[in-house]
Parts: C-alpha cells; structure tokens; sequence
C-alpha cells in the first residue's frame, strides 16, 4: 500500500482504500476481476478512517 501512495493504518482490503481515495469502481472491478458489479461494491461500505 505504501507502494502505491496511501499511508494508513488498519486492515483494510486495498480496494476499499483505493475507494477512500477516488479510483473508480470500474478501475477496481476489472484489477480484481470482478464479472459482476456487486461483487466489487462490497467495498463501498467497508471503510478504516
């Protein structure tokens, strides 16, 4: 995570960081290979602040 600019602390999946932070949805459906929209927007309600 550090890898890719985002410095908090928690155990947080990456993809809900990535939300936190303004990647669309799209983007991270496809990176983690989603076929299916809800799939991905599990991560939406999941979040470390």
């Amino acid at each position: 995570m550090e890898g890719a600019g985002i410095h908090k602390t928690g155990s947080c999946h990456m993809a809900t960081h990535m939300l936190n932070n303004g990647t669309d949805t799209r983007f991270i459906q496809a990176m983690l290979g989603h076929t299916l929209l809800p799939s991905t927007q599990i991560y939406t309600v999941a979040s470390v602040e």
